[in-house]
């Protein structure tokens, strides 16, 4: 035989070889079965979250249930989901419960969310927190300086003490505490969602007002 048909007969056999590992780890990756598990759209673990007397509160402080949300202002999801719970507790006042935290994103792709969260906040030292971010979660995308003066002046804040609070960065604190406490429980986008201490999966198209009156129900 000559060195030419060896060398033939040689690639041949290794391509054979080749071909029957490829197919033997094309049967075995088929044979591999993955088992997914679903997330609940109840967390099984609680999560201990620090409710103080200076963390806004809707609705009943004694209300057998607490919604709390983390929340973005300048985030339509958010809005979406705050403006659901907030229509639900007011519906149900004396049975739940809303606690709001602040969110903010800050990153280079959705900018700084902050100001409209500091702008509600400080529209909670003249007791007008509520209805600033319920005009605010009606808006579109993030508010602008304008659109918050707007909001201010047509809630009839002292705008002067308003600003002097925006200048002074004394919500900011509050701001900084939401997003520690939220990555403290592992959140790190907004919105999230916890119902009397257990997180709720967003991800699962569930009806939530229907969720939350079978609780209040029971």
């Amino acid at each position: 035989m000559s060195h030419m048909k060896k060398l033939f007969l040689i690639i041949t056999l290794l391509i054979a070889v080749l071909i029957f590992i490829f197919w033997q780890e094309i049967k075995r990756a088929r044979s591999i079965v993955t088992n997914t598990t679903a997330e609940p759209l109840v967390s099984v673990a609680s999560y201990p979250i620090p409710i103080t007397t200076t963390t806004p509160l809707r609705g009943n402080p004694g209300a057998p249930l607490t919604l709390v949300a983390f929340i973005d202002l300048s985030d339509n999801p958010s809005k979406t989901l705050y403006k659901l719970l907030a229509k639900f507790v007011d519906a149900n006042p004396a049975d739940a419960r809303l606690v709001f935290f602040d969110l903010p994103e800050r990153t280079i792709f959705s900018g700084d969310h902050t100001a409209p969260q500091v702008a509600a906040g400080c529209a909670k030292e003249q007791n007008k927190f509520w209805q600033f971010t319920d005009v605010a979660a009606t808006l579109a995308g993030s508010p602008n300086e304008a659109a918050l003066m707007n909001i201010a002046q047509n809630l009839k804040l002292d705008v002067a003490s308003w600003q002097r609070c925006l200048l002074a960065g004394k919500a900011e604190s509050a701001v900084a505490l939401g997003v520690s406490l939220a990555n403290q429980l592992g959140v790190t986008k907004p919105p999230a969602l916890f119902v009397n201490n257990k997180r709720i999966n967003l991800n699962e198209k569930a009806d939530l007002e229907k969720f939350f009156t079978n609780l209040i129900t029971k």
